[in-house]
């Protein structure tokens, strides 16, 4: 799992291949999603594709490197998602 208290995400490259550009309302799906851990080290590839009417018209990746990686901890993870949610309600009562 990504360390919460120091986690390190770096957006490395993405993606995007149209097979046209009349697109006037492109629905974005997910294609799939690829994780290699090595250590303490990450790559991750997101793919996704476009749609306009059913039809795919484009198609993506989206690659991120992650460091700092640690064996997964629920109490961990629980905490990290109450202290999200605290901060997000803070941000919304403004």
């Amino acid at each position: 799992m990504i360390h919460p208290e120091r986690p390190m995400v770096i957006y490395e490259s993405m993606t995007i291949d149209l097979d046209r550009l009349d697109i006037t309302h492109p629905v974005l799906q997910a294609d799939y999603n690829q994780l290699e851990i090595n250590g303490k080290r990450g790559s991750v590839e997101l793919a996704f594709h476009l749609e306009e009417s059913g039809e795919i018209v484009g198609r993506g990746k989206k690659h991120m490197l992650l460091s700092g990686l640690r064996e997964y901890d629920e109490d961990v993870v629980v905490s990290a998602i109450a202290t999200y949610n605290r901060s997000k309600a803070v941000f919304a009562a403004r």
